[in-house]
């Protein structure tokens, strides 16, 4: 796990990372889509309005856990998921979601951001990732420390992982 300063919206344009991950709760609205609001999730939501319905239906289906909501085809443009593609590695940057929190209205969860860091790397090593990016889990909305959520994730992340917090942050 490295850790730098930035914006990771801005990273997954790089030419190096092939994936980021947009922290999330588990929590679906009476219209099927994800309760995005806040954060990464917000800022997601506002930029790429269907991760939402993605996102709504995987945890519907398959619970509060990481999936693939969305993905920057090569030409840099955004493109709802697209199993294909995927699997023929025709694309520049996967979106995920990584869940922190059950409810958006309540603190994060350590041990849901820890389930959800050790699925990361089993996908990381599945789609062949070779640069993560994601902010710091919990940490921002999620109300929890840093120093905390680092100890309970630097066991289990490797340097693949890129941990953005922006210039503010100790």
């Amino acid at each position: 796990m490295r850790e730098v300063k930035g914006n990771m919206f801005d990273l997954m344009l790089d030419g190096e990372t092939d994936s980021i991950c947009i922290t999330t709760n588990g929590i679906v609205g009476a219209d099927s889509k994800a309760i995005m609001g806040a954060g990464s999730a917000g800022e997601a939501a506002r930029r790429w309005p269907t991760v939402r319905k993605t996102l709504g239906k995987a945890i519907k289906a398959f619970g509060n856990k990481p999936y693939v909501i969305g993905m920057i085809n090569s030409a840099g443009d955004f493109q709802d998921t697209d199993a294909k593609l995927i699997s023929e590695k025709k694309y520049q940057c996967l979106i995920w979601s990584l869940p922190t929190k059950g409810d958006f209205r309540r603190p994060s969860q350590p041990s849901l951001i820890e389930n959800s860091v050790k699925l990361m790397v089993e996908h990381a090593d599945k789609f062949e990732l070779k640069k993560i990016v994601l902010p710091r889990p919990g940490c921002s909305n999620g109300k929890l420390e840093w120093t905390e959520v680092k100890k309970l994730i630097e066991p289990i992340l490797d340097d693949r992982f890129i941990i953005v917090s922006f210039d503010h942050e100790e």
